[in-house]
């Protein structure tokens, strides 16, 4: 096959190296100068020359590994083709390479096919690696990130940002569903899951709505996947979950702050009765209190309502949202552009507005994935990808008899509808890399429902 020599091996690696750079450090990452281009330039670039030899090989090349079927295959062809159809169309420009920025979530798709020629030398049972990884992401995000990090990328690269609630997601989930696919012990593995939610909720709750929402759909699916193993043993199952709450009131108190004493505004305690009054239940109230008030997670759901044939909402940024996207539709039914969307030259017309632009002015994007796509490709190019997806889901039941896969799709593509992700450089790539794996190896080990008797 190819890439299994010694060069495939050191593509191999690098592709790895990339990756892992891409999941610790998301955007300051991408950032990076090289030359007069940045990394994530350089990037899409390579998907892009990838995307058109995909376009122009016969799918006979273009197996991979995993084996994808022609329909598959051949729907990938039609999504690259119909790029270059609507840019014609809309009167756009090949030698404009904001063309090809402003598409980049189509040549990022390219990464399922790479990653799939590399998949059994990319993804080893690297279980440790991937702990070390997801406990950096944490602190960094959380407890103390390194000054000497920031100074770097402040230097190197175009700018410096914390993770996003979308990327720190998606970080949990891969982590999560890679260590249960690999430990033997479906328990262990169990476990790690219970005390990783537990410790990441409260940083889902305060970081955004888009990534806290898809956090409680996986952990609920993956609850019901794990029900054998956890009426297995109710006391050990009962044991972790303690061990969990536990994780979860010191997140809160370090997300919320109080865990270095910061709100109850003292430098040290006197007493043991002064020192435990920092974990009361009042306590713990107020700092989930303050965590969902940050994001107005607690006005969310009960904002919504409808004026004038349009639909608003109370709460600040879903409304903003709604607004935007409301807009696309009305834009594209005015302009008679449905079927092939704005193209690829300028900015959306519903995102060139000042105020929709974003505090330093470089948003461009209405947060939704869906509507990215409709207002760029049309409705043509939407229903392109929606049965690229259904077909990608139908290939693994016809693999594995099960939909396990949808445990790693709806958390992503959830938070993909609340943000600008599936846009990026970082999160696609991610999603698409192990997408491949899990299209290679199954999502779950195969003793996961069964509860295997031997552990």
């Amino acid at each position: 096959m190819l890439f299994e020599n010694k060069v495939g091996k050191i593509i191999s690696t690098l592709y790895f190296i990339n990756l892992f750079l891409y999941l610790l450090f998301g955007r300051p990452y991408s950032g990076l100068y090289i030359s007069t281009f940045r990394l994530g330039e350089l990037i899409i670039g390579f998907f892009l020359i990838l995307n058109l030899l995909i376009l122009f090989l016969p799918t006979r090349y273009l197996k991979t590994n995993i084996n994808f079927d022609n329909k598959i295959l051949y729907l990938y062809k039609l999504i690259i083709l119909s790029f270059f159809i609507i840019l014609f169309i809309n009167d756009g420009s090949l030698t404009n390479l904001y063309s090809f920025k402003s598409s980049s979530y189509i040549w990022m798709t390219g990464a399922l096919i790479f990653s799939g020629f590399l998949v059994e030398n990319i993804f080893k049972k690297k279980n440790i690696f991937v702990l070390v990884m997801f406990y950096l992401v944490y602190q960094f995000s959380t407890i103390h990130y390194p000054v000497s990090i920031i100074n770097f990328f402040e230097t190197y690269s175009d700018k410096f940002d914390f993770q996003k609630g979308s990327d720190l997601l998606i970080i949990y989930v891969v982590s999560i569903l890679f260590i249960q696919r690999n430990l033997k012990n479906k328990f262990t593995s169990f476990s790690i899951f219970l005390a990783s939610s537990a410790i990441l909720l409260p940083l889902f709750l305060y970081k955004s709505k888009g990534a806290f929402l898809p956090a409680i759909l996986f952990i609920l699916y993956y609850l019901y996947l794990s029900r054998n193993i956890i009426t297995k043993d109710l006391i050990k199952t009962l044991g972790i979950s303690l061990v969990s709450l536990i994780l979860f009131i010191v997140s809160t108190f370090e997300v919320y702050g109080n865990l270095n004493f910061k709100k109850m505004g003292m430098d040290g305690y006197s007493s043991t009765e002064e020192l435990t009054q920092l974990f009361t239940i009042n306590e713990l109230d107020k700092g989930l209190t303050a965590i969902t008030s940050e994001k107005n997670t607690d006005k969310f759901f009960l904002s919504f309502f409808i004026m004038d044939g349009r639909l608003y909402s109370r709460e600040m940024m879903a409304n903003w949202r709604l607004e935007i996207w409301q807009d696309i539709l009305r834009d594209l039914n005015n302009d008679n552009r449905f079927l092939r969307g704005f193209g690829y030259n300028e900015i959306i017309p519903a995102m060139d507005l000042v105020h929709r632009r974003g505090t330093d002015g470089t948003n461009e994007n209405p947060h939704n994935f869906i509507f990215y796509i409709l207002a760029r490709g049309g409705i043509i190019q939407l229903l392109l990808f929606a049965a690229f997806y259904i077909q990608l889901l139908l290939f693994y039941y016809r693999k594995y008899k099960n939909l396990n896969i949808l445990i790693y799709f709806i958390p992503i593509l959830t938070t993909s509808l609340f943000d600008a992700s599936m846009e990026s450089i970082r999160f696609p790539l991610i999603f698409y890399s192990f997408l491949s794996y899990f299209m290679m190896y199954s999502v779950f080990g195969e003793n996961l429902l069964m509860a295997d008797k031997n552990e």
